[in-house]
């Protein structure tokens, strides 16, 4: 892996571990990537990391299906849920096709770099 990517992954792996509320299989993975970084098992763990971000991230439908949900209200609240739901559609709106929270965002960053770790 070449030295900016690496230095690219570990940035973003870092920015996702810092969101509080990203779910513990993401964080598990960047976990292992930043701990295998620089060594021989880098470019397997950073592959790994992007196979289960993929399955992390949230897809704008499925985020529209929460946030219309009674399960957004019990986790937000009313009003928050209310908020929610306009940011989901907003985001719908303008053409978004995945979440912009900031954990799903660093997930993206992180699968953007799939093919520079392939080649």
């Amino acid at each position: 892996m070449k030295r900016e990517t690496r230095e690219y992954l570990i940035k973003e792996s870092k920015a996702l571990l810092d969101v509080s509320f990203a779910c513990s299989e993401a964080k598990a993975v960047c976990k292992d990537f930043l701990a295998k970084a620089g060594t021989n098992e880098e470019d397997e763990a950073a592959l790994s990391m992007i196979d289960e971000l993929k399955e992390d991230v949230e897809k704008i439908d499925d985020l529209l299906a929460f946030a219309s949900s009674s399960h957004c209200e019990k986790a937000f609240g009313e009003e928050e849920a209310k908020n929610f739901l306009k940011r989901a559609e907003e985001l719908k709106k303008s053409g978004a096709k995945y979440c912009d929270c900031p954990a799903c965002t660093a997930a993206l960053e992180i699968i953007s770099k799939e093919k520079e770790i392939k080649d």
